[in-house]
């Protein structure tokens, strides 16, 4: 039976993991360089040290009800060795709330690569290896450092394969369907990994040692050991593929609402508000200037009017006067003063030299 301080840390690490993952959008606009460096390994450190958590909890629930069912059968029968073999260690690998919590800490990677790039998506996935923090003090009770160390490597490559597989997608703009195929195509990369994380926690949680006679026995468990490849390959591609693509629904949604609109340049990803009324404005074709032909050459004629004769300069002022009428008759708007202006201009000049 799960206890109230289980179910308190069951909430406790979906709350903080779920708010990490939030507000990495808010974050990203409040820092940068290399404070943006330092602020994505803290939260993924403390994002993957919850996945790690999670795993746990649910492993000591299941050891709990052990214990009560072998109390409840012989009172005197000793619980230290309870909770110690292989399917025990292996018992949240199955499980759901785990999972989840570890698909909430992919989509957060793969949000961080999304929105900022790949470089900053290798950095906040490096910190996967943090997911083994938790059980660090039983791989070295028993003495078993070697393991934890392969242990961190392990954990470290599933984020990274995730970011590996969408570092080329994060520089588009790719539909919903590209993003789900690519959290599949992620998902099934990164589950062998995933295995290998669950046969060393086998030899590095447990003093359980590697043998022949271990080997030798694998025959006889080939069964469970089936189930437990078809029940974990399960849950981890269908919590780690819905989780992701429902943070891409949420991702757009927020975008639509807020008028958001995401480019990629050469300098990096960004993100920017638009208003639709500007953005119309913007996109409208600029407006001629019906009288900018006529004020450049009325211009240039009155520079130049003393090389020309009075009858040829009469005319063409006449025609100045008959071009102005005709674009004021249908143009209110441009350098209509301007232009009477100038026609004002060359008619007192040709008064004064003519």
């Amino acid at each position: 039976m799960v206890n109230l301080i289980q179910i308190f840390e069951i909430v406790l690490v979906l709350l903080l993991s779920t708010a990490i993952v939030a507000s990495i959008p808010k974050f990203r606009e409040l820092v940068s360089g290399k404070a943006k460096i330092l602020l994505y390994l803290v939260l993924g450190l403390i994002l993957f040290t919850l996945v790690g958590m999670g795993y746990n909890v649910i492993q000591d629930t299941h050891v709990s009800d052990l214990v009560t069912a072998a109390k409840a059968a012989d009172p005197n029968v000793d619980t230290s060795v309870i909770g110690k073999d292989a399917v025990s260690t292996l018992w949240p690998y199955v499980q759901f709330f785990p999972l989840f919590i570890m698909s909430i800490a992919l989509a957060g990677v793969v949000l961080v690569t999304f929105m900022e790039g790949e470089f900053y998506g290798f950095i906040f996935a490096g910190t996967g290896f943090a997911t083994l923090l938790p059980d660090a003090l039983r791989y070295m009770g028993n003495g078993r450092y070697d393991l934890l160390l392969l242990g961190f490597a392990l954990w470290a490559i599933i984020p990274v394969i995730w970011v590996f597989f969408f570092r080329e997608i994060s520089q588009e703009t790719p539909t919903l369907r590209e993003r789900a195929w690519g959290a599949i195509k992620a998902a099934i990369f990164s589950y062998p990994v995933y295995v290998a994380t669950a046969a060393v926690a086998v030899f590095g949680e447990t003093p359980r040692m590697i043998s022949q006679s271990m080997f030798a026995g694998l025959g006889a468990i080939s069964g469970d050991i089936g189930t437990f490849i078809l029940l974990s390959l399960w849950f981890y591609l269908l919590l780690t593929v819905i989780i992701v693509s429902i943070m891409f629904v949420v991702h757009d949604l927020l975008m639509h609402v807020f008028n958001v609109r995401r480019t990629v340049t050469n300098k990096g990803i960004k993100y920017e508000v638009v208003h639709p009324v500007a953005e119309i404005i913007t996109q409208e074709e600029p407006k001629i200037d019906a009288y900018k032909g006529l004020i450049e050459e009325m211009e240039v004629f009155y520079k130049y009017m003393d090389r020309v004769d009075r009858l040829r300069a009469a005319s063409t002022i006449a025609r100045f006067k008959n071009e102005y009428n005709t674009i004021a008759a249908r143009h209110d708007e441009g350098s209509k003063a301007e232009a009477e202006r100038l026609i004002k201009l060359v008619d007192q000049e040709f008064k004064k030299k003519y």
